[in-house]
């Protein structure tokens, strides 16, 4: 099948055009619970494009089993002289690792330069909030390197799509200027109330009543990209950090793969701060906006049941 094409719209940035093969690259740096949210979703054809790699920065990252166990390459980024090491596995999960060279030969056919789609792009991945420091591992003396490194690493799997989820590592402008308006990441909080780190106690320290989740594109900013789709989360009473952020988490897990889904999918159009979901057959179709966490915009929970989904 034919890649997709991607061609401007007039007075509109694009987005990925229809087809079943969008290559998706998620970048993780945890535990991968939102990743699994994607990889389940993948399974049951509900996900809209293929994930072909799980890339990550922790060498112990939950995230590179879980893509083992779905039988996807898992990729460890070092930016020690460019160098990835990779863990390219197979179908059963297992792989033994190799050395990729940054720029140098990895998937079949090369690396690809990314194709520029205008708009803005937020320079931190993950969902509570990016480090500003270098990353988790504390401070690295030329960020630039990591830049590298990741572009290099993107540049091998040829993605359609970058998705974070919980890569706790800034994007620096290289990677953002290369996947303008291809990037997306989940934040829980209703953006722009909240952005940043700690965003759950940051809405219980405002007393609140109803906070949620967004999913958005990545520009310089952060958190500060074009919103996607949004679902609340009621505040209830006796509520901590943990446990809001642990129901907040539970609806990323349905949002998100909702949120690529349309985008994979070719049904998302940026106009400017503005994101705009079209029809199954490209028609302009409504502003994006407040979801339920399955994405189809039906009340996100029952009256009178604590606040549980339906």
């Amino acid at each position: 099948m034919r890649r997709p094409a991607r061609t401007p719209s007039r007075g509109a940035d694009p987005a990925v055009e229809p087809s079943e093969r969008c290559r998706i690259v998620v970048l993780a740096s945890g535990a991968g619970t939102n990743l699994q949210a994607l990889l389940d979703a993948e399974r049951r054809g509900r996900l809209g494009g293929r994930i072909v790699a799980v890339l990550s920065d922790r060498p112990g990252a939950g995230a590179l089993d879980r893509a083992r166990a779905a039988g996807k390459p898992a990729v460890l980024i070092r930016p020690d002289g460019g160098m990835a090491a990779a863990d390219r596995a197979g179908s059963s999960g297992r792989g033994a690792p190799i050395q990729a060279q940054a720029g140098g030969r990895g998937r079949p056919g090369g690396p690809r330069a990314p194709g520029e789609t205008g708009g803005r792009t937020d320079a931190r991945g993950g969902g509570t909030g990016g480090r500003r420091d270098g990353g988790p591992s504390g401070a690295v003396g030329d960020r630039s390197a990591w830049d590298r490194a990741i572009l290099a690493e993107l540049g091998r799997w040829r993605p359609d799509l970058v998705v974070l989820a919980g890569f706790m590592r800034i994007l620096g402008p290289a990677v953002v200027a290369a996947y303008r308006n291809r990037i997306l990441n989940v934040h829980p909080s209703l953006l722009p109330a909240f952005p940043g780190k700690d965003a759950p106690q940051q809405a219980l320290a405002h007393g609140v009543k109803v906070t949620g989740c967004t999913v958005h594109f990545v520009d310089e900013g952060v958190d500060t990209g074009p919103i996607l789709l949004q679902a609340p989360v009621p505040v209830l009473e006796g509520d901590d950090a943990a446990t809001l952020h642990r129901r907040i988490q539970a609806v990323e897990h349905r949002l998100y793969p909702a949120a690529v889904r349309l985008v994979a999918t070719g049904r998302v159009r940026v106009e400017g701060r503005r994101v705009r979901l079209l029809g199954p057959a490209g028609r302009p179709g409504r502003e994006a906006g407040a979801q339920g966490p399955d994405g189809r915009g039906r009340p996100p929970w029952k009256a009178g049941d604590g606040g549980r989904w339906r």
